[in-house]
């Protein structure tokens, strides 16, 4: 009878339960999990000692042991234990404090946690009281992955802790959530709607980025901050109500949401980044509050369904092509706290019939208006100004007030 030791006898049972290879098995054990019969040591029969050669035969309950019969273990933090079961799709964690956050594989140049090798089975996620924060990379790119409802005590999420999940549908957040890092829930592309935490402070870069069908979001009054691509490309939002708390908003924070329709800009807000709207293609109305003082470059751009826009006398500078396409913009009154008017700020506006400019406008590009027929565009403006000289050498047509 063919004996073998205890590390071959392992290695046997596992690849035959498994369908693993060795390669395979060596990589996940190196990656910092343990792979077990779920069971320990005590249910080994009596008098079998696995440090001696044992022949397969005279352990009939490992021999005949099942799938379902194995569990995938081990650390995830000083005092959090991880178990997976691949017949039911659910990953426990158990125990409390921080999670750690994913090893970063230079040879692969990739993050890694524990259950990586089981990525593409788990299907749900139960997380303990007493837990405190989520690792980064904790189940990033877990397409399985459906719902997850966060304990109360967490306060913390790492970034990009559930980016890629793209099944995740809901996600239920407690309010003791103060941060939650960039990229958290970018490319949840099943993802249709979140309520954060009131504890929040700020919505990092690329938060919600490419949540394609997410099409409700409520900001908390705390959160101060907007970052970066926050919102990019979730085509689905509709609606976005931006608390009076928050004071800045970052590039393209609401870059492509096609079907974005109005928003509030509340007062405090001190700047419109570059590209902030930028393709929203709906967008129909937006107020500008008098502390904005600069909008960006391309930060109305290919605004097609915005019929007029109110720029108040606390801006002092608008950017190249903030206007560019708003194709049903008919009127513009550029306030007297505007100098100039930059390249194609306002080209390619084909409906555009009415603009007033005031004295203090000193130079206008010869491309701001752009695109534009001559005398399709009437200016208004004092006589012998800015106006008149680029109205009159371009072909449009001009009024003095």
């Amino acid at each position: 009878m063919k004996r073998v030791t205890k590390t071959v006898l392992w290695k046997q049972l596992l690849c035959l339960t498994l369908a693993m290879t060795m390669l395979i098995l060596t990589a996940c054990v190196a990656k910092g999990g343990t792979v077990s019969d779920g069971q320990g040591t005590d249910n080994v029969p009596a008098g079998v000692d696995l440090n001696e050669d044992i022949p397969v035969a005279e352990i009939p309950e490992l021999a005949e042991s099942t799938r379902s019969d194995l569990s995938y273990n081990g650390s995830c933090g000083k005092r959090l234990h991880w178990s997976f079961r691949p017949e039911t799709g659910v990953l426990s964690v158990t125990g409390s404090g921080a999670m750690d956050d994913a090893a970063y594989d230079r040879d692969d140049m990739c993050f890694f946690m524990p259950w990586h090798c089981f990525y593409d089975q788990i299907t749900a996620v139960e997380l303990p009281e007493g837990m405190t924060s989520i690792g980064k990379y904790a189940f990033y790119g877990c397409p399985a992955l459906a719902s997850v409802t966060v304990p109360e005590g967490v306060t913390g999420i790492g970034q990009c802790a559930f980016g890629e999940c793209t099944a995740l549908e809901c996600i239920i957040l407690p309010d003791s959530v103060t941060t939650i890092g960039h990229d958290a829930f970018c490319g949840c592309t099943a993802l249709t709607g979140v309520i954060l935490p009131k504890g929040l402070k700020r919505i990092e870069e690329n938060l919600f980025e490419k949540c394609s069908a997410l099409t409700s979001v409520t900001i908390p009054d705390g959160v101060k901050h907007i970052g970066d691509f926050a919102f990019a490309w979730c085509s689905a939002l509709t609606d976005v109500n931006i608390p009076a708390g928050v004071t800045s908003v970052g590039q393209n924070a609401f870059l492509d949401c096609g079907a974005l329709t109005s928003v509030t800009i509340p007062q405090g807000v001190d700047s419109i980044g570059e590209g902030v709207f930028m393709g929203c293609k709906a967008l129909n109305d937006v107020a500008i509050p008098d502390s904005v003082t600069s909008i960006g470059d391309y930060a109305f751009t290919d605004c097609r369904s915005l019929t007029s826009v109110t720029i108040p006398d606390s801006v002092t500078g608008i950017g190249d092509m903030a206007f560019h396409g708003c194709r049903s913009l008919t009127s513009v009154t550029i306030p007297d706290s505007v100098t100039g008017i930059g390249s194609s700020m306002f080209s390619n506006c084909s409906a555009l019939v009415d603009v007033t400019v005031p004295d203090s406008v000193l130079a206008m590009e010869a491309l701001g208006f752009e695109g534009s027929e001559q005398g399709a565009i009437t200016f208004h403006g004092a006589s012998d100004s800015a106006a008149q000289s680029f109205a009159e050498e371009n072909g449009f047509n001009f009024v003095a007030d």
